[in-house]
C-alpha cells in the first residue's frame, strides 16, 4: 500500500514538472520569435535546448544548428566586446554539444566541433567547463 502511495506520488511530481517544462517552452518560444536582442535570442534557444534534448534528438540537433549559425552570424555583426565573448561562449557550447550529437561514423566532424569549442574557449579564456570539454574530447579517442 505504501509502495503505491509513493508511486502515486512521484508520477503527480512528474507530470508537474512536464507541464512546468512545457509552460518554460511555449515562454521561451515566444522570447525567441519576437527577441531583436540576438545574445538574447541565442541564449533563450540554449536554455530550450537544454530542456527539449532528453525528449527529442532531432529538435535538439536543429536547435545547436542554429545556436552555431546566429552565434556566427552575430559575433560578425556585434561591436560589443563583452558581447561577443558571451556569443563566443555560445558558440562553443553549442559546437561543443552538437558534436556529442553526432554518431561516431561522424568521428571526424565530431573531433572538428570539439576542437574549435576548445579554442574558442581558450581564446576567450574561459576555463569554466573546459574540463568537460577535454573529458568529451578524450571518450573520442577511447
Amino acid at each position: 500500500m505504501l509502495l503505491v502511495c509513493v508511486l502515486i506520488a512521484f508520477l503527480q511530481v512528474i507530470s508537474q514538472l512536464n507541464s512546468y517544462d512545457s509552460t518554460k517552452i511555449d515562454s521561451l518560444k515566444k522570447v525567441i520569435k519576437i527577441s531583436k536582442n540576438s545574445l538574447e535570442r541565442i541564449t533563450s534557444l540554449k536554455t530550450l535546448d537544454k530542456l527539449i534534448y532528453k525528449y527529442d534528438h532531432i529538435l535538439d540537433s536543429t536547435l545547436l544548428i542554429e545556436i552555431i549559425n546566429s552565434s556566427t552570424f552575430a559575433i560578425k555583426n556585434e561591436n560589443d566586446d563583452s558581447t561577443i565573448n558571451e556569443l563566443k561562449k555560445l558558440l562553443a557550447w553549442g559546437l561543443h554539444n552538437y558534436g556529442t550529437t553526432l554518431d561516431d561514423s561522424k568521428i571526424l566532424q565530431k573531433l572538428r566541433l570539439f576542437e574549435e569549442s576548445i579554442d574558442i574557449k581558450h581564446d576567450i579564456n574561459d576555463s569554466f567547463g573546459l574540463g568537460g570539454y577535454y573529458g568529451r574530447l578524450a571518450l573520442v579517442f577511447q
